[in-house]
């Protein structure tokens, strides 16, 4: 049995979602926690490998073998916990939104998102329950193309099932493409609003970016839609609070420079961005919850 193939599927996510919604919080909290802690015991796992490789180079590479068994196991508490809380409220707005902490900030960036007065490309770094947040804030009226994983993946039915509901709250998703680019140009151009993810791993890239000072295998697609649609990048997040709330943060405007060398304008400005993503990682590393090698050569390096 492919244990690894199971939590990728489609399958494992409507089981999830089903479970999620019959449980109550206290119970639910506790059985994903005991999920969690089943499968950060199977070091075997790529899954668990992946996210051993991916602490160890954000601390610095410096946690021993130990630490990083302590830090898998929290990456995965912390992500089953975010999956049932996404999965419990996925039909109460209002839940979903009680959730996460909107600055005065956020709301001003949400309400512009309505009058396309503003063209803003903005990168989503994946911390705390990115999902519930994105969809609480579509919820509170956020509006503008969401450009995603496209759907044509080895695990293409759960992407395309996270698709489904990402577009319940309102949300207009476009699975990756050169169309899809084009669209979320036009809509740059014409004044809209653009979000996509900039710290999910892609297979084989042409760049790789230093990421927490290591060539990672990560997209650089926002530096064209960025030059492109003439907007500045402006990246966003969030971190679960003490009192288990998502506050959410945006970086300051981000605008690429150009340069005649094309591989020095793809790296300088993905770099640049990185960096700042990478700072708020730094804040809570334990949140970060990205279950693919970003690092690919760290694998066999990893205690």
């Amino acid at each position: 049995m492919n244990l690894q193939r199971i939590l990728n599927s489609q399958q494992a996510g409507l089981w999830m979602l089903r479970l999620s919604k019959i449980l109550p919080v206290g119970l639910g909290l506790r059985f994903s926690r005991f999920a969690a802690d089943r499968i950060a015991g199977r070091g075997d796992l790529p899954l668990v490998r992946a996210i051993r490789a991916n602490r160890w180079v954000v601390s610095g590479c410096e946690l021993d073998s130990d630490g990083l068994d302590l830090a898998v196991r929290e990456t995965l508490r912390f992500v089953a916990a975010s999956y049932y809380t996404l999965f419990h409220n996925l039909d109460n707005p209002e839940a979903l939104q009680r959730h996460v902490i909107f600055s005065p900030a956020v709301d001003e960036i949400i309400a512009l998102s309505q009058s396309k007065k503003r063209p803003t490309l903005f990168a989503g770094v994946h911390l705390s329950n990115f999902d519930l947040v994105l969809q609480a804030a579509a919820w509170r009226g956020m509006r503008g193309i969401g450009l995603s994983l496209p759907e044509d993946t080895e695990i293409s039915k759960a992407v395309e099932w996270q698709h489904q509901f990402r577009r319940r709250s309102g949300i207009e998703i476009l699975p990756a493409s050169i169309a899809a680019f084009r669209r979320a140009i036009r809509e740059l151009r014409a004044g809209g609003i653009v979000v996509t993810g900039i710290d999910r791993p892609i297979p084989h890239p042409k760049y790789r970016p230093l990421f927490f000072g290591q060539p990672a295998c990560l997209p650089v697609h926002y530096v064209n839609l960025a030059l492109d649609g003439r907007a500045p990048l402006v990246l966003v997040t969030a971190i679960q609070q003490p009192d288990g709330r998502a506050k959410m943060f945006i970086s300051g405007e981000i605008w690429m420079k150009q340069f005649q060398d094309r591989e020095k304008e793809i790296l300088y400005n993905a770099e640049h961005v990185l960096e700042a993503a990478a700072d708020f990682i730094r804040q809570a590393p334990g949140q970060w919850n990205i279950l693919q090698p970003v690092w690919p050569d760290a694998l066999s390096a990893t205690p």
